[in-house]
């Protein structure tokens, strides 16, 4: 027991000496975007040395400059930027002056345009209201504007702003913001952390979640002319709510004014494309409102996703809201079916390719993030035993009839639980590996997808989805099988695809990863896996020829974040506002595909660690 209780202390001084969450670094003022010639201050926060801190800063034009080195003045803990520059769009962090720590790092961009979207520069609070401000630098008071979430239009501000009701992991995403005769802001992610556990029993009084929105059909798109019914569903006062919806007709109008029926808390609705907006529910009394759904479109490729309703500002300061979802209505030929809401941890999703005319299935291929992972013969696909990295923008094709629109998938972790899982049912004791652990590879390169499982190593074999074909098993047209091993020879772009381990039964399998195949000159070599919370993450551009290092500019969601004369870049101590999808160029070899991070929670057992901390156990 003595030896178990030494064992948990040490891991726990380990834990504490390694993070670095002792160092913030805050921005004044405190938001992502600038306009040129503005300034910026960086301080470095640490109550224990405020004074061994310095900034520093990847550029498009350099890497790991120190504040006071070309850029900034630096003056104890704190780096004041006077005047920025495009130039000085990148990415900054706190580093120790002997390089040994560093803390999170926030990304800064700077326009020459003429319009900015000023949103939080930090990860925002799981129920915390956002305010979103769309600012033109000239005239400087503020004016309406549109905006967007993931490319698709969530609501107007007639004064400029928006405000996101107690955002959740649904609401992270990119936004940016559009002014009439102005112009369009660049784009921002936010990024929304896990609120810390509490044992005090939620306020009633401020807390929304008795109340819901619910969608039926439970779908996130539409074609027009289609029908809908939105329902509060409140255990506690059903007849209590009211829809609303922002539209690029109105903001915060109700349902049954110039659009749908209202029937106590429902409302009834035959869609048309301008009926396209964020919906949400709000008490009659204005006090409180709930998870907003929102509905957005356009006929060709509107990306549907997860936002929180806006406000205005006469109700939005004694209003609160479950986070929110967003819907599609086409005016197209072709959508894709999928949840409305965020889905459970470890559950199966069905996606379903759906054409107006002729109604019945049709095969269709699927794709997410833009690279293809697997046809449905029948116009479905199933996506087993989601987890985090299932995240991110979905779409379908179906050929001779065209494309849906794009809808975000979100993940919600499963709630804890004291009950040990089903082992029949569970499929977390089997884990899909890849060697080399990447998840690009030239073509005619080498890789061996391993079925780890502690328990029934050889009960498994290796599944894949690609544009040759659904559910193919290793050994059946690709790969060499051998145990729960899968090696690919010599792979081709074609095996580009989505692959995971399933038991010969059928009845369980891994989550599942994404492999991409390119026949061009560059790649990114990134995680396949979900990456640890906490962890240093390096990326490396490769190049088929020549093979040594060649400088690279990295990406992150389309951004620049940073150039590096040797070709690698490392994210240090990853947190989830670093998930997005990331690529890199070599000048005059070529850009890379995109593949996207994603950030697994720490997972820190308090109950383990504090084990043998209260009687000590025995001497």
């Amino acid at each position: 027991m003595e030896g178990t209780s030494v064992h948990r202390l040490l891991a726990l001084i380990f834990l504490l000496s390694r993070s670095t969450n002792q160092v913030h670094l805050t921005v004044n003022p405190s938001r992502s975007q600038f306009f040129q010639d503005e300034s910026v201050t960086l301080i470095c926060e640490d109550e224990n040395r405020p004074d061994g801190w310095t900034v520093r800063r990847n550029t498009s034009r350099e890497t790991r400059k120190q504040c006071g080195d070309e850029f900034g003045l630096f003056a104890g803990f704190t780096c004041s930027i006077n005047s920025l520059y495009p130039s000085d769009t990148g990415v900054y962090w706190c580093e120790s002056r002997s390089g040994s720590s560093s803390s999170s790092s926030i990304q800064l961009s700077v326009s020459g345009g003429s319009v900015i979207l000023q949103s939080p520069v930090l990860p925002v609070m799981e129920g915390d209201d956002v305010t979103l401000s769309c600012r033109a630098r000239n005239p400087t008071h503020n004016l309406p504007a549109a905006f967007y979430k993931d490319g698709s239009f969530i609501g107007d501000g007639s004064s400029g702003h928006m405000t996101l009701l107690h955002v959740s992991s649904s609401d992270e995403g990119l936004y940016k913001c559009n002014i009439r005769g102005h112009g369009e802001s660049p784009s921002s992610r936010i990024s929304v952390k896990e609120k810390p556990p509490t044992t005090a029993p939620p306020s009633s009084s401020s807390s929304s979640s008795s109340v819901h929105l619910t969608v039926n059909p439970s779908r996130s798109q539409f074609f027009e002319y289609e029908s809908v019914t939105l329902i509060c569903e409140d255990e506690n006062g059903s007849d209590g709510w009211t829809v609303r919806r922002n539209t690029t007709k109105g903001t915060r109008t109700e349902c049954k004014d110039g659009w749908g029926a209202a029937v106590g808390s429902t409302c009834n609705m035959n869609l048309l494309q301008e009926d396209s907006g964020v919906y949400w529910c709000e008490s009659r009394s204005g006090s409180s409102s709930s998870s907003s759904s929102s509905s957005s479109s356009s006929s060709s490729s509107s990306s549907s996703s997860s936002s929180s309703s806006s406000s205005s500002s006469s109700s939005s300061s004694s209003s609160s809201s479950s986070s929110s979802i967003q819907l599609s209505v086409s005016g197209g030929s072709v959508i894709l079916q999928s949840p409305v809401l965020p889905v459970m941890e470890g559950d199966d999703v069905t996606l379903s390719c759906r054409s107006r005319n002729p109604t019945h299935n049709l095969p269709a291929a699927f794709y997410k993030d833009g690279s293809f992972i697997g046809d449905g013969s029948s116009g479905h696909m199933t996506l087993l035993h989601v987890s985090s990295s299932d995240e991110g923008l979905y779409k379908c094709n179906i050929r001779g009839h065209g494309e849906s629109p794009s809808s975000r998938i979100s993940v919600k972790e499963k709630p804890p639980t004291t009950a040990p899982p089903s082992s029949s049912s569970s499929s977390s004791s089997v884990h899909l590996t890849v060697n080399p652990s990447r998840s690009q590879f030239f073509q005619d390169e080498s890789v061996t997808l391993i079925c780890e499982d502690e328990n029934r190593s050889d009960g498994w074999t290796v599944r894949r989805n690609t544009i040759g074909g659904t559910r193919k098993q290793c050994g059946d047209g690709f790969g060499q099988f051998a145990g729960s091993t899968c090696s690919i020879n010599s792979l081709y772009p074609y095996d580009t695809g989505v692959y995971w381990c399933e038991s010969r039964s059928g009845s369980s399998s891994s989550s599942s990863i994404q492999l991409s195949v390119s026949g061009g000159s560059v790649i990114l070599q990134s995680p396949v896996l979900p990456v640890m919370e906490g962890d240093d993450v390096t990326l490396s551009c490769r190049s088929r020829n020549p093979t040594h290092n060649l400088p690279a500019d990295f990406y992150k969601d389309g951004v620049v974040i940073g150039n590096e004369s040797s070709g690698h870049m490392t994210l240090l101590h990853v947190s989830s506002c670093d998930e997005g999808l990331y690529k890199c160029n070599i000048r005059d070899h070529g850009e890379s595909p995109s593949s996207r991070i994603s950030v697994k929670a720490s997972n820190i057992m308090t109950s383990d660690l504090s084990a043998g901390a209260g009687t000590g156990g025995p001497n």
